[in-house]
């Protein structure tokens, strides 16, 4: 295990509704129901844990607005023919509003256009390239990748660093990578594109390379990052962006060196509220 942080940097980041999407006024108490509205919130994984957060926020603010919500998540990361049928299910058991986090920006785009006439629908953290208006709650993601790359640029010199880039078909994490690329300065950066990295093909990569960084943008990844760096001893440093239970251990513990993340309890209860004041 490494002896010591570099730096802790935690970016709170402002819990936007972009407004290419929508604008809207927070609910008052005449939004109040007297029938509780049923709420689906779809989300992509498989672990309820790391959406802890957003699940609190998201609870609390249907126990401030009288509605319910029933929380799905998938079997895996990344199966948008899986999300699909999620999304249809909960239609047909009387779903009256839907919020999700889209698990492909372009997979997912014509499952949402066709709930759109049905009901309500308010995407978080990601959203699909849809020519329809959708609410989307999500912190500014360019901005979040630009932030991470502006803190590194002076610590990292001349290190060899390795950017591990998953879960692309998401617009969100694109965002993330793109505002990461256009702010960081160093040259010596090995962007390591991977559909769903799992701890062997990790430990495989920094067993052929030696690497002094090791970059994440998705909560996930960050997660398995630290958990090969812990188990292997690896004297590599870890940012990346992410807040779960994992995440804040690794970072107390100094095996991993610095995150930045955004308020998911204010994006689960700003999206419930939005629903709401339809």
């Amino acid at each position: 295990m490494k002896k010591s942080k570099y730096l802790i940097t935690i970016v709170a980041m402002l819990i936007l509704i972009v407004a290419l999407f929508v604008e809207y006024n927070r609910a008052d108490n005449e939004n109040v129901l007297v029938e509780p509205k049923k709420i689906s919130l779809i989300v992509y994984g498989d672990n309820q844990e790391t959406w802890e957060d957003l699940k609190v926020g998201a609870y609390q603010s249907a126990k401030d607005f009288n509605a319910e919500i029933n929380f799905v998540v998938m079997s895996n990361e990344s199966n948008a023919k899986e999300q699909t049928a999620l999304l249809e299910r909960e239609i047909k058991n009387g779903a009256e509003g839907i919020i999700i986090a889209p698990v492909d920006s372009a997979k997912m785009v014509e499952s949402i256009d066709k709930v759109l006439n049905k009901v309500p629908i308010v995407e978080i953290y990601n959203y699909v390239d849809s020519k329809n208006s959708i609410p989307i709650i999500t912190a500014d993601n360019y901005k979040m990748g630009a932030t991470l790359a502006n803190t590194l640029n002076n610590k990292i010199g001349d290190k060899n660093i390795l950017v591990i880039v998953d879960n692309i078909e998401r617009n969100g994490i694109n965002d993330r990578v793109q505002g990461f690329q256009d702010n960081i300065e160093s040259d010596n950066i090995e962007y390591w594109n991977i559909n769903g990295l799992i701890s062997s093909n990790l430990i495989k990569k920094l067993d052929e390379q030696k690497y002094d960084v090791v970059i994440a943008f998705d909560k996930f990844v960050l997660e398995t990052i630290g958990e090969v760096i812990e188990k292997g001893n690896y004297n590599v440093d870890a940012y990346g962006m992410g807040n779960t239970t994992k995440i804040v251990d690794y970072l107390d513990r100094g095996i991993i060196d610095g995150i930045i993340f955004q308020n998911e309890f204010n994006v689960g209860y700003i999206s419930v509220e939005n629903i709401l004041s339809y």
